[in-house]
């Protein structure tokens, strides 16, 4: 019955099962009904049978769930297996069956899984084997060699077909396609995007080809245009083409310059019409439009010129006249339209946010659109916020000055805009209020607590002495406000309210607060909440009456519930109670929070065809319960501190899945929470887990960071008895958890300090003057100035950057979290550069202006770059004035190799010492900038020898410039003009007198072709004549395959003596298959040696054509010819041992 349902599935494989060779041997296990049954069950099951059909009953390979290894051997014998199999056995032709066997990685590697083989030097004949029972389909393989992937061509398979050859009209076009000049490995996209082309009858396709050749297009723009915009290929001629092409002809482009702007993307071409149009009507002049054209052909054809469209719309509203427009396009920058778009877009955005008006918005643009666009403002907030400056503020000053706004723009740092008298007389009431505080002036927690307290200094008073009236003393509440700025950014009455409700409605002391001030900068929302569940649990004797503040306001909402609500009536009795204590002030569900939470749920998909027991919740739900259950093993069971029980169950996301999958295999209830927290809590009440790996997870340290540092003889924390003492230590010295890890990688002993020794080594580093904030930065740019003695180099470091007149806080900001830095090395480089600059003022601007010089990689590249430069001769003037007139956007270690590279390349091109050294005194600095393109692509792309190349770079070193990487490298101007001309003009004629027209593209792409002087041309083509050829057959051949002529003529008169004279071929064979001259007379010998061989003793086709002799790969003749007799192998090295004697 299912037959029955595909009737033309049924026929096409009835077909092929009778092309079968009566002779094969099918397996007892395989019958050919069932083997039908089973496989046409399923529209396209030649594709997606399994190996399992046809296995070896001994098979010898252990085959891994992805199978065996596939090495580019195993490929490569595949892929001839599969040569084989198409063109032997399915008989495509020659050239499609080639690229399918090598174009499909993907496809072979899918066969190369279900073919049951012992050894790789089985793959041949298994696969060979498993096809003969398991017909592919071969729509696969065909659309993957055409350039496309399985998730593109899935949809594009027929439903109904199996072998190419069912599908009418499809090779005879592909092969039109290829003729045309349309590269196979493209073709796949006109399949995608116009599939009805490769149903053409015979003939229409080259037709409408033809129809565009008439209208003067070349063969190499159309296909390239093909491939761009398939669609062309449909239906009637495209007239928005035609015209565009017309419309650019007629302003002075070429087709080459049409081809060049070209992309894969497609365009629209009656969109570009448009916008063509609309452009000539914005600017009258025709030569004004042709170089607006070509200086930014992107407004043509980036999107099909939609952008263009929309920056048009875009300032016609805003009320730019036409000259405005054509001034703008005149000056548009060098970008993208889209981002130029999206630029004033932002901008335009801006300054509506800022509140200006309409009138002074199209006063902004209509004048510095140009600009606007070639750049992106900031967000709104973040001016805002850098500028210290309100909307009205920031209006004023853009509409004085509009250019303002180029300070503003991605990544430039922003300056606050000049204080105004209000703002001056709030900032010195917070200065002084901090004062009050304890703060000393002009140090640096003075400017930390100016940007952590927020807000007016009559505001912060004011708040500051509601929480004195509250009971406390000025002392307490100095303390709480340092230790909690944030608390003061809350309004009066809203403080009150906090400390009320803690002191006087849950009888909390005083002290409470002192001890723990963050409790205020919680809602007293989430205070009453905590509070009264507490208080509930507590009355069922549930809680502890102990715990601290702390611990119930700190605390997540997940963590609160499971670690104090472990009622099993839980759920009810909270929304009961909810309801009833929150009933004037209802919750918003949990849920709603998140406005994109219904878009991320993942499909349901069944646990039993998934395998996997959390396929019906996300990984996000599952990871969250599972985090819940750690942290209470970690703080209950195992009773680590809550903060460190906390981070290792929230910051171990490995950990917790590996530990996820080990539960796959229990009953658990998915949906319920509390089953997989008493899962997961009953399992690791069994199978202790190595507490090492979840908390360096959560230092930051990923698991191949971390596996060679866990203890081999540990499994808990406490046992390492101070490691989270002096993690502590690190904690509350302001060094955060994520940072910990790579001290912790860097420097281990750091963590096995007794009690006191880490922060004593800490203070001892405080003594010398170094501030906490440079010190905790330090520790984690340096972690080994933690061990042993206090750093020397450090010390000297920073000792000299001071007499210089660089502070703490200048080597703050230029360390670097990321690296780590070698002091003593640094002291190397300070110490050189000292002794190069005598004068301390010239030094300190040096290294002010480019401190990377000694923080890259502390200083080494400073030190190499040095050597180098003296080792070629610099004196120490040269290399000051090098050092001070370098780029400051250039690293050092690009710069280096830059220098190394050209260095390379002039003793590529043999220079001389002395004239190396000479180029790089001078031009260093521009040298280190630029890198130069291979010394093997300059030789190949300058079309000179390296003695000539040695003159040019001595008479002009700049000229060096034009043959960095990302430039079009020109050949050097011709040597010889007399000589050079006289043999073009030979080689013009001779190629005229093949037939090629003059000054034609055939012809400029036949004198490429052609190699060789016009002399050597056309004596080779005489000799061709003499052996007995017409001259129209050797033009003929000569056209098809133009480097037979690059060969000496003793060499072309012995190929065609030995094919023609020897082996009895007529000329016409040559004539036909005129490319058999291009390979060695050796290979000819010993291909037809070897076949008459095989022919001898019935193992060959004597039909066989000379192209299918000469052609193939070395392994594919020894694969289909050699291998049919057993003494082929052995004969054929034979004939190589005495050809090569």
């Amino acid at each position: 019955m299912k037959l029955r349902q595909n009737p033309s599935r049924f026929t096409s494989v009835l077909k092929w099962v009778s092309q079968l060779s009566l002779e094969t041997q099918l397996k007892p296990s395989i019958s050919g009904t069932g083997f039908l049954l089973r496989c046409a069950q399923t529209p396209r099951s030649f594709a997606t049978v399994t190996g399992n059909e046809v296995c070896s009953e001994k098979s010898k390979v252990k085959r891994t769930r992805n199978g065996f290894k596939i090495t580019p051997t195993v490929r490569k014998l595949a892929e001839e297996a599969m040569l084989d199999y198409f063109y032997s056995t399915r008989g495509l032709q020659y050239m499609v069956a080639e690229s399918m066997s090598k174009n499909s990685p993907i496809f072979i590697d899918n066969l190369l899984k279900k073919v049951d083989c012992v050894t790789a030097s089985d793959i041949n004949q298994s696969i060979t084997r498993y096809l003969r029972f398991h017909p592919v389909n071969e729509f696969e393989p065909f659309l993957e060699s055409s350039g496309l992937n399985p998730s593109e061509y899935n949809h594009l398979v027929p439903c109904d077909k199996v072998f190419l050859d069912e599908e009418g009209f499809l090779l005879e076009n592909h092969h039109v396609l290829c003729y045309s000049g349309v590269d196979p490995k493209r073709i796949g996209k006109i399949f995608k995007e116009a599939r009805e082309v490769f149903s053409y009858e015979t003939g229409v396709l080259a037709s409408k080809i033809k129809a565009y050749e008439d209208l003067g297009f070349s063969r190499l723009f159309l296909s390239k245009l093909i491939v761009c915009s398939p669609r062309v290929l449909m239906g009637h001629t495209n007239i928005e083409l035609v015209q565009v092409v017309k419309t650019l002809q007629s302003l002075g482009f070429e087709f080459e310059w049409v081809m060049e702007n070209l992309s894969d993307e497609g365009p629209d071409w009656s969109s570009v019409h448009r916008v063509l149009s609309l452009l000539r009507e914005i600017c009258f002049d025709e030569e004004k439009l042709y170089g607006l054209i070509r200086n930014c052909p992107s407004l043509l054809f980036e999107n099909s010129g939609k952008w263009t469209g929309i920056l048009v719309g875009f300032e016609t509203k805003l009320g730019a006249s036409r000259s405005e427009l054509c001034s703008l396009f005149q000056k548009f920058p060098l970008i993208q339209v889209e981002k130029c778009v999206s630029n004033l877009r932002q901008c335009f955005l801006f300054l509506k946010e800022i509140e200006m008006e309409d009138d002074e918005i199209h006063k902004v643009f209509r004048s510095h659109s140009w600009w606007l666009g070639s750049c992106k403002l900031k967000k709104t907030s973040s001016l805002l916020v850098f500028l210290k400056a309100g909307k009205t503020r920031v209006c004023q000053v853009i509409q004085e000055n509009p250019e303002e706004m180029k300070k503003w723009t991605m990544g430039s740092k922003i300056q606050p805009l000049p204080a105004t008298n209000v703002d001056i007389e709030s900032k010195s009431m917070k200065t002084q209020f901090l004062l009050d505080l304890g703060y000393k002036e002009n140090s640096e927690e003075m400017e930390t607590a100016m940007k952590n307290f927020r807000g007016k200094g009559s505001e912060l008073r004011e708040r500051f002495n509601v929480l004195v009236s509250l009971g406390f003393t000025k002392k307490d509440v100095k303390d709480m406000v340092k230790a909690c700025p944030t608390m003061l950014s809350q309004t009066c009455d809203i403080l009150e309210s906090k400390v009320n409700y803690l002191i006087k409605e849950l009888g909390y002391p005083l002290s409470t607060l002192v001890d723990f001030p963050s409790c205020l900068k919680f809602t007293l929302q989430r205070m009453k909440l905590r509070f009264a569940m507490f208080s509930w649990l507590q009355a069922r004797g549930k809680v502890d009456s102990k715990i601290k503040v702390s611990t119930m306001l700190a605390c997540s909402d997940k963590i609160f519930v499971m670690s104090f609500m472990r009622n099993p009536r839980f759920k009810s009795l909270l929304l009961n109670w909810v309801s009833q204590a929150f009933a004037e002030t209802p919750l918003k569900p949990q849920l709603s929070r998140n406005p994109r939470f219904f878009a991320t749920q993942r499909a349901l998909v069944d646990a039993e065809v998934s395998g996997e027991k959390w396929g019906l919740r996300t990984r996000n739900e599952i990871r969250k319960v599972a985090q819940v259950a750690m942290f209470d093993y970690f703080y209950q069971t195992r009773g680590l501190q809550f903060l460190v029980a906390e981070s290792m169950s929230k910051n171990a996301p490995v950990f917790n899945d590996n530990l996820l999958k080990k539960l796959n295999g229990c009953d658990v209830d998915v949906d319920d929470d509390d089953d997989i927290v008493k899962a997961i809590t009953r399992f690791l009440w069994f199978h202790p887990v190595n507490e090492f790996e979840p908390f360096l997870e959560s230092l930051g340290l990923k698991p191949s960071e971390f596996s060679h540092l866990i203890p081999c003889d540990k499994m808990f924390l406490n046992e390492d008895a101070f490691l989270l003492e002096n993690y502590h230590v690190f904690w509350n010295y302001g060094i955060g958890r994520e940072k910990m890890g790579k001290i912790f990688k860097e420097a281990r002993e750091v963590f096995g300090y007794e009690t006191g020794v880490l922060a004593s080594k800490i203070k001892s580093y405080e003594d010398l003057g170094f501030s906490k904030l440079f010190l905790s930065k330090l520790i984690v740019c340096s972690p080994s100035i933690l061990i042993g003695d206090m750093n020397v180099g450090l010390a000297k470091v920073m000792e000299m950057l001071k007499a210089i007149g660089f502070g703490v806080d200048w080597v703050t900001e230029n360390l670097s979290e990321e690296v780590s830095y070698d002091w003593s090395s640094m002291h190397r480089c300070l110490s050189f550069l000292r002794d190069l600059y005598v004068d301390e003022n010239e030094l300190c601007e040096l290294i002010r202006k480019m401190p990377r010089l000694i923080f890259e990689d502390s200083g080494e590249w400073t030190l190499i770059l040095a050597g180098f430069e003296a080792k070629l001769g610099s004196s120490r003037s040269e290399l000051s004035s090098l050092f001070q007139k370098f780029p400051q956007c250039q690293s050092l270690g690009k710069f280096v190799l830059n220098l190394r590279h050209c260095f390379l390349f002039l003793k590529d091109i043999e220079m001389d010492d002395d004239e190396i050294g000479k180029i790089f005194r001078l031009h260093s600095l521009w040298i280190g900038v630029s890198r130069l393109k291979q010394t093997s692509t300059l030789l190949i792309n300058l079309k000179g020898g390296k003695g000539r190349l040695c003159q040019v770079i001595q008479e002009n070193p700049e000229e060096m410039k034009k043959w960095i990487m990302g430039l079009r490298v020109q050949p050097l101007p011709a040597t010889g003009y007399k000589v050079n001309t006289k043999s073009k003009t030979m080689k013009t004629q001779f190629l005229l007198d093949l037939g090629y027209k003059e000054n034609s593209e055939e012809m400029e792409r036949a004198l490429k072709n052609f190699r060789g002087k016009g002399s050597e041309l056309r004596e080779r083509f005489n000799v061709l004549v003499s052996l007995g050829l017409t001259e129209k057959d050797v033009k003929d051949m000569v056209k098809a395959c133009p480097s037979i002529l690059t060969q000496a003529c003793d060499i072309l008169e012995s190929k065609v003596n030995y094919l023609v004279k020897e082996l009895g071929y007529p000329l016409s064979t040559l004539v036909t298959f005129p490319t058999c001259l291009k390979y060695t007379l050796q290979r000819m010998k010993l291909r037809f040696s070897m076949f008459s061989w095989l022919q001898d003793r019935g193992k060959a086709d004597p039909k066989l054509q000379v192209s299918t002799i000469l052609v193939c790969s070395d392994k594919f003749f020894a694969t289909r010819f050699v291998n049919r007799h057993p003494d082929g192998p052995k004969h054929l090295e034979d004939l190589k041992k005495l050809l090569v004697c």
